[in-house]
């Protein structure tokens, strides 16, 4: 029974290892953007209209760590009931044995 809680552990932990690798790449985009945008000259030619992408992509990146928060805390929620099932049906099992014997 161990290795299904096991598998199952993958299988909910799965999706936050993606909302992480989304939060990073929002993350290194976020600093991309904050970067100033240079000509072969070395002038500077910044769109004026950064200020609205950066917002853009600063909300989103903050709406998927919300989501990721409550992803985790929806798992280890999930991950306690399947645990709480595992124990539960080990003492149904223990039971049964217990039965068998004093029948015997």
């Amino acid at each position: 029974m161990l290795n299904v809680v096991s598998a199952t552990d993958v299988c909910i932990f799965y999706p936050a290892t993606k909302a992480g690798q989304a939060l990073s790449e929002g993350q290194i985009l976020l600093d991309q953007l904050l970067l100033p945008v240079k000509d072969a000259k070395g002038q500077d030619v910044t769109p004026a209209d950064r200020k609205q992408q950066v917002s853009l992509v600063d909300d989103t990146v903050g709406t998927v760590q919300q989501r990721k928060v409550r992803c985790d805390d929806l798992a280890e929620v999930r991950r306690l009931k399947l645990q709480q099932l595992l124990q539960l049906r080990t003492c149904e099992r223990d039971i049964d044995q217990v039965n068998t014997c004093s029948v015997i």
